[in-house]
């Protein structure tokens, strides 16, 4: 963040997987200026490609610039904690050519299911499936590497997606997995063009996968 910065530009921190914060530093920490991510991975399965929810934040000085409306705590006449409206731009109601707000969708029910979701898991729960994740992730790895069929494309740290290059037929690997109900890697090749990527699979592995399906993996994959 002290290099952009020098720069006078902001840093904006990008977050595909937001379950890796439980063991990642949060973006404010780091010196980001701005933070999206995608939150799927808080209570709601994969549907399609959606809908799903996401979020956007930002220092307080750019809150205005910021589209959506915002929502903050407080406390009612009762002192209870409460959320309200705190900041919503006249703008996108009597001057819509110039309003930041009018991009937004309603995910209000994505978004409900995502707080019931953080509020059940906590801190300590969602750094524990964060952990999960990551530890399975290189424990699969590992095994497949020692099987002797793939290699590492990368060595460099990941959270739960690793990239290995096969020395066996992909249409094989495939066929194994779909056979014993895996989803197969994903193909690179078929979404980037660059030289050397055939063969190349995107493993992911989540808190869903226990240890014995992952030996189960490595064992078929190994045959």
């Amino acid at each position: 963040s002290e290099i952009v910065h020098s720069k006078s530009v902001l840093l904006i921190n990008v977050i595909v997987e937001s379950m890796s914060l439980g063991i990642l530093k949060a973006p404010g920490e780091i010196g980001a200026d701005i933070v999206a991510g995608n939150a799927q991975s808080f209570g709601m399965d994969l549907n399609y490609g959606g809908p799903y929810n996401a979020y956007l934040g930002t220092r307080k000085q750019y809150i205005r610039q910021i589209p959506g409306r915002i929502v903050g705590e407080t406390v009612d006449v009762d002192g209870k904690r409460v959320f309200v409206m705190t900041l919503r731009a006249r703008e996108q109601d009597i001057r819509r050519e110039k309003a930041t707000s009018n991009i937004c969708t309603n995910h209000n029910l994505n978004v409900l299911a995502a707080n019931i979701f953080l509020s059940l898991m906590g801190t300590e729960g969602l750094y524990q499936i964060s952990l999960l994740n990551t530890k399975s992730a290189h424990y699969l790895e590992n095994l497949l590497l020692q099987t002797g069929k793939f290699e590492r494309v990368f060595d460099c740290p990941f959270y739960n997606e690793f990239l290995l290059k096969s020395k066996d037929d992909v249409s094989s690997i495939n066929k194994k997995l779909l056979g014993n109900n895996f989803v197969p890697p994903l193909k690179i090749c078929e979404f980037y063009q660059e030289e050397n990527l055939n063969n190349v699979l995107l493993f992911a592995v989540t808190e869903v996968l226990s240890r014995e399906n992952l030996d189960f993996v490595a064992k078929i994959l190994s045959e």
